[in-house]
């Protein structure tokens, strides 16, 4: 800087300009400098908002002894982001299957719950073999503490190691102490979450949520059977009256297949989310009003400033197709696709929502 200011004087001089000219071009050139200096500083000190998943899945045929089964497990994260500090971090896992016999009928009760991990609380039953005494929700919660405060660099490049069952687990002296489970699916859905995360203003409590919905069907002579998850999960920023700023939702839609002699048809492999699809999941082909990411984003846009009551309390109408679509004299203009999951998550999310640091 002061080279800069000793340049201007020299060419002031030189052209023969007064002191007090030299004297407003350096005053302009620091104010210049200043404003520069904080709008830097402004957009690395900017809030940002996201969610994301990874989702794995994992298949056993059956035979004459055993069911088989197609097993699910969507891990996805919220995130806020300071700049690049970590100002919230949840986790969680919705963790389904079903499962078929020989003769490739579903035996799973299509009606069970699909409470996820963390709604499982101590019924999840990790206590009783965890090494260090905790529950997975108790060591989900130690992950979330530990990267508070924490870059997306430290909590991506964490310390890792691999346990005497395989799995990758934290080498972190601090976090090894509250949580020794796998950590590898968390730190992929986190990735996901920042890549996803996007810049929010007015935000004072931030929650995350899912609802689980499964749809399965038998193997016949013709058709093989299917085990599908459908994961719809949501991240939602709230003001200090507790309307929304900010929604961002996506729903992990998986599925595996296996045939009428109860054998596993195909790869078992975890396809792109809905939003990661974009045109590639032709929606677009059957709906008057667009894909299923330009209706999701509509149906974001319109959550925003209403409160969970307006949200639950949304009108809907079951489509020709026995589908619950949305009433709502606004919202059916941009967002004809069923409703009810994407409402009920952003319903959990908003009982979920904790303050911001």
């Amino acid at each position: 800087m002061k080279k800069y200011i000793a340049a201007l004087c020299a060419v002031a001089m030189l052209a023969g300009c007064s002191s007090s000219t030299a004297a407003a071009s350096t005053a302009a050139a620091s104010t210049a400098a200043a404003s520069t200096a904080a709008a830097s500083t402004a957009a690395a000190g900017s809030t940002k908002v996201g969610v994301g998943s990874f989702t794995s899945i994992s298949a056993t045929e059956a035979d004459g002894s055993d069911d088989g089964s197609i097993q699910v497990n969507t891990t996805y994260a919220g995130v806020v982001l300071e700049g690049d500090v970590i100002k919230y971090a949840y986790f969680d896992v919705a963790q389904n299957k079903g499962t078929f016999d020989s003769k490739g009928v579903i035996t799973s009760d299509p009606t069970a719950a699909t409470y996820t991990k963390m709604e499982k609380g101590d019924d999840y039953g990790m206590k009783s073999t965890s090494g260090i005494g905790k529950e997975w929700y108790e060591q989900a919660e130690a992950l979330q503490k530990w990267a508070i405060g924490k870059t997306v660099a430290d909590f991506e490049g964490m310390p890792t190691v691999t346990n005497d069952s395989g799995h990758v687990v934290s080498d972190d002296a601090d976090l090894k102490t509250g949580c020794t489970m796998s950590v590898d699916s968390f730190v992929s859905a986190f990735k996901a979450a920042v890549e996803n995360a996007t810049e929010v203003e007015g935000a004072v409590k931030v929650g995350t949520a899912s609802k689980t919905s499964m749809n399965f069907s038998d193997a016949d002579g013709e058709d093989s059977g299917s085990v599908q998850s459908n994961v719809t999960y949501a991240i939602v920023a709230l003001d200090a009256d507790g309307k929304i700023v900010f929604t961002q939702d996506d729903v992990a839609q998986n599925s595996a297949k296996f045939t009428s002699a109860g054998a596993i048809d195909g790869d078992a492999a975890a396809s792109k989310t809905k939003m990661q699809l974009k045109d590639d999941y032709g929606m677009s082909k059957v709906s008057k009003v667009g894909e299923w990411y330009q209706q999701n984003e509509g149906f974001e846009a319109w959550t925003v400033g209403k409160t969970a009551a307006e949200i639950s309390g949304m009108v809907t109408v079951t489509n020709d197709s026995g589908h619950v679509v949305s009433d709502d004299a606004d919202l059916k203009t941009t967002t004809t696709i069923g409703i009810t999951d994407l409402q009920e998550a952003v319903v959990k999310a908003i009982a979920n929502a904790t303050d911001l640091n």
